[in-house]
C-alpha cells in the first residue's frame, strides 16, 4: 500500500492520530482497495474510536493487497507532533508492506527538507464492533461546535456526566462516585430547538465518561462536523458518528453506568431561569452560569457503579449526593425570579421597563400597612436610581439626608440621635 496526503486532509489525519493518543496506546491499521479504517479501543474497554479514510481522501492512493498492522501510538505521535502541520509539510506519503517490519511515513517540508520515520509494527487481532442502534432509538444531530461548548461547562477535573433526555430539552449533571472527591457539581439544560432532527419521545438516563467524549470532539469540531447521536437505556453503548463530506467517516462507542432502579442518580433541580436571545450564534451567549450553594445530604452512600465494558453486562450501585456547589443553567427561558414571564413586545414597552413595573409591584405589597390596604408611601425607582442604591450598598451610603432623598425615599428618614457621651 502506498498513499499521499496534502493540504488540510494531512491536518484532519493528524488529528485523528492524536485522538487515538489520549485513548488509547495502540491503534490498528486496516487497508484495502476502498479506503485506510484506523481503530482502538481503550484499557478498560470503555471506548471504542473507530476512523474511516476513503480513497479519495488522499491525493494518490495504492493497494494491491489488503494489509493491517498494529502501531504504538508512542512512536506514531512523533511522526506527527507538530500542531499545524500541513503549514510545515507539503505532503505526507504512507509505505506498507507485508514484507517490511515497518510502516514508512516520508514527509516532504516546504523548506525544501524531507524526512523519514520508520514505525515498527506488530501482528494484530480484529477488531470489531456491531452496532445495536436503530432507527427507533432515541437520538439527535447536533453541530461539534455545540455539543463542544456544551460539554466544556464542566470543569477538567470532571470524568463522569449523567445526561437525562426528555422531549423538550437535555439536562446535564456532573456525577461524582465519591463523595470525597467532590468539588464542583455542575448541572444545566438546553432546549430541544438546538439540537437537530430531535427524536426523543420517552425519557431516558445515561452516565457516562465525558473526557472520551470531549477527546473525540476535538477531531469532529475541525470544520465543524455535525454528529449524530444514539442512546439506549442505561448500562448499554450509546454511539456518536460523523460523517464529513471530505471522504471520512468517524464513529465513538462509549460504554454506560450500569445503576439499580434504586439507586440512580437525581436529575438537577433548575427553578432558575435565564432570559436568552434568539440573535446569539453561540450556545454559551444565550445564558449564563450560576453558582448556587446546595446543602444536600446524600440518600445513599455505597460503592460506585462502574461502565460496562463494550460488549459485556456489568451491575453496581452509585450514590446520589450532590457537591457543595451547583452551577445551574437553563436557556430558551424568558422568566425572571419573580416567576412571571416578559416580553421585549409586551404592551410596547422594554423588558427592563416591565421589570421596573414588577419590582415597584413588589415593593408596593413589601411596605403595606399590613391590615390588607397599601401604604400612602410608595418606592419608586428608576434605572439611574436602582444604580445608586446598588454602589450605596457595595461602598457603603451617604450620611445626609439629602443624598438619601435622592436615592428615591419620599418617606420622612428618621436617624435616632446618638446618646451624650458620659464625661464623667
Amino acid at each position: 500500500m502506498k498513499c499521499k496526503i496534502v493540504g488540510q486532509n494531512l491536518k484532519a489525519f493528524s488529528k485523528a492520530i492524536r485522538v487515538f493518543a489520549k485513548i488509547s496506546s495502540e491503534v490498528l491499521i486496516n487497508v484495502d482497495n476502498r479506503s485506510m479504517k484506523l481503530q482502538a479501543i481503550n484499557d478498560n474497554k470503555t471506548a471504542f474510536v473507530d476512523i474511516k479514510f476513503d480513497s479519495n481522501f488522499f491525493a494518490s492512493f495504492e493497494c494491491t493487497v489488503d494489509t493491517k498492522c498494529k502501531l504504538f501510538l508512542k512512536s506514531l505521535i512523533l511522526v506527527f507532533r507538530v500542531v499545524n502541520i500541513d503549514k510545515v509539510v507539503d505532503n505526507c506519503t504512507v509505505i506498507m508492506d507485508e514484507s517490511m517490519p515497518r510502516v514508512v511515513f516520508e514527509m516532504k517540508c516546504l523548506n525544501g527538507i524531507s524526512r523519514e520515520y520508520f514505525v515498527p509494527y506488530m501482528e494484530s487481532t480484529n477488531l470489531h464492533y456491531n452496532s445495536t442502534v436503530t432507527a427507533v432509538n432515541p437520538s439527535f444531530k447536533v453541530q461539534s461546535k455545540v455539543l463542544y461548548e456544551c460539554l466544556h461547562n464542566f470543569s477538567t477535573e470532571t470524568r463522569d456526566v449523567s445526561l437525562w433526555l426528555t422531549p423538550q430539552e437535555i439536562q446535564f449533571k456532573s456525577y461524582f462516585d465519591d463523595i470525597e472527591e467532590q468539588n464542583i457539581m455542575t448541572s444545566f439544560a438546553y432546549g430541544s430547538r438546538y439540537f437537530h432532527n430531535y427524536c426523543v419521545n420517552n425519557d431516558i438516563h445515561v452516565t457516562f465518561d465525558v473526557k472520551d467524549l470531549k477527546t473525540f470532539l476535538d477531531f469532529t469540531i475541525f470544520r465543524n462536523q455535525p454528529l449524530d447521536c444514539y442512546f439506549q437505556a442505561s448500562g448499554s453503548p450509546i454511539e456518536f458518528r460523523m460523517t464529513s463530506s471530505d471522504h471520512y467517516s468517524a464513529t465513538l462507542i462509549l460504554a454506560t453506568h450500569d445503576f439499580p432502579d434504586d439507586l440512580l442518580p437525581e436529575p438537577p433541580s433548575l427553578n432558575r431561569r435565564t432570559v436568552s436571545s434568539n440573535r446569539s450564534l453561540s450556545l454559551l451567549r444565550t445564558g449564563s452560569l450560576t453558582e448556587v450553594p446546595v446543602n444536600h445530604t446524600p440518600s445513599h452512600n455505597t460503592s460506585p457503579a462502574n461502565p460496562n465494558p463494550i460488549g459485556h453486562t456489568n451491575t453496581g450501585t452509585t450514590n446520589t449526593s450532590a457537591g457543595p456547589v451547583s452551577m445551574e443553567l437553563q436557556t430558551n427561558a424568558n422568566t425572571d425570579d419573580f416567576g412571571e414571564d416578559f416580553d421585549d413586545d409586551e404592551d410596547g414597552n422594554h423588558l427592563f421597563d416591565q421589570i421596573i413595573g414588577q419590582l415597584n409591584a413588589t415593593l408596593d405589597q413589601d411596605y403595606g400597612d399590613g391590615d390588607g390596604t397599601q401604604a400612602s408611601t410608595n418606592l419608586r425607582f428608576t434605572g439611574t436610581q436602582l444604580d445608586r442604591y446598588h454602589e450605596a450598598i457595595i461602598y457603603g451610603s451617604p450620611d445626609d439626608d439629602d443624598e438619601y432623598q435622592d436615592m428615591g425615599y419620599t418617606e420622612d428618614i428618621v436617624v435616632p440621635e446618638s446618646e451624650p457621651e458620659d464625661t464623667d
